[in-house]
């Protein structure tokens, strides 16, 4: 999973048992809020963020989030 964080993204791993669907739902919302704000206050988002998050995978029996420099 990602959140967004000003105009980049950080991801997190969230365990499935925990109230998912409530906890994606919430996600959701703060993203549109999230974005909302950043149209509001007139900010663009061209500049690079310091990596691009990939598919969470399973290392070792754990998630592991996976970040790319750009």
């Amino acid at each position: 999973m990602v959140i967004q964080t000003g105009c980049c993204y950080e991801g997190f791993a969230a365990h499935k048992t925990i109230r998912t669907a409530e906890f994606i739902e919430l996600l959701f919302i703060y993203s549109r809020l999230a974005m909302r704000k950043l149209y509001l206050e007139g900010t663009t988002c061209e500049g690079r963020c310091a990596g691009t998050v990939q598919p969470v995978t399973c290392v070792n029996g754990r998630p592991y989030v996976a970040l790319t420099n750009n």
